[in-house]
């Protein structure tokens, strides 16, 4: 286990001192601890990040899609169908050639 030498104010590390007391650890496995969740709460603020640009993409998406298709009659649930077909030719295909080896 690598070992690191920091520098903090004297109140935190009595802080520290403080909780890890309360957890019942030592001060590198409390400080382990903390920015364990520290990376949790950051790991959720940028997955909530691209959470919102995901839905900003539908919007914009579905935006461009009724401008395009506006006064254009079409069954939704064909061209779904179409697409499926599409892709499940598409993934047959690839199967083939991993299996024939032809990458």
């Amino acid at each position: 286990m690598a070992r690191i030498n920091i520098s903090v104010p004297d109140e935190f590390l009595s802080k520290v001192d403080r909780y890890k007391r309360f957890k019942n650890v030592n001060r590198s496995q409390f400080l382990i601890d903390a920015a364990e969740e520290y990376f949790s709460i950051i790991d959720d603020e940028l997955a909530s990040e691209k959470r919102v640009k995901a839905m900003e993409s539908l919007f914009k998406t579905r935006e461009e899609l009724k401008k395009y298709f506006k006064g254009k009659k079409i069954d939704v649930v064909e061209e779904i169908r179409k697409m499926r077909e599409e892709r499940m030719l598409r993934i047959g295909e690839a199967v083939v050639e991993k299996t024939d080896g032809t990458e």
